[in-house]
């Protein structure tokens, strides 16, 4: 169980976000982007939260089944997270190795 306590409401129970959201501040530095450069401030607040979530749903909704290891697929989970990532290419493949190593998104 986690501690959710540090986390905000909209990311409780979604333990997959929490990661992304967590790892979000080190991804887009690296980037040498900022977190709202994507988009405007979310009208319910914390724009890392907007953005977890929106991953978090693009890596449930669009990743194949069994990407990992196959290049075909991780091509095509790579290609569904580039304009989330504003089209970034060094935080789209940061994000990916991130994902890429988390349990969650099989």
């Amino acid at each position: 169980g986690q501690n959710y306590s540090s986390v905000p409401v909209k990311l409780q129970g979604k333990s997959e976000a929490v990661i992304i959201y967590n790892n979000l501040p080190d991804i887009l530095s690296h980037a040498g982007i900022s977190i709202m450069a994507a988009e405007p401030e979310p009208e319910y607040g914390d724009g890392r939260v907007h953005l977890a979530l929106e991953i978090d749903r693009v890596m449930r909704e669009m990743a194949p089944a069994g990407w990992r290891g196959d290049d075909t697929r991780e091509k095509q989970v790579l290609n569904a997270l580039f304009p989330v990532m504003n089209r970034d290419r060094q935080a789209t493949i940061s994000l990916f190795e991130l994902l890429k190593n988390m349990n969650g998104y099989e």
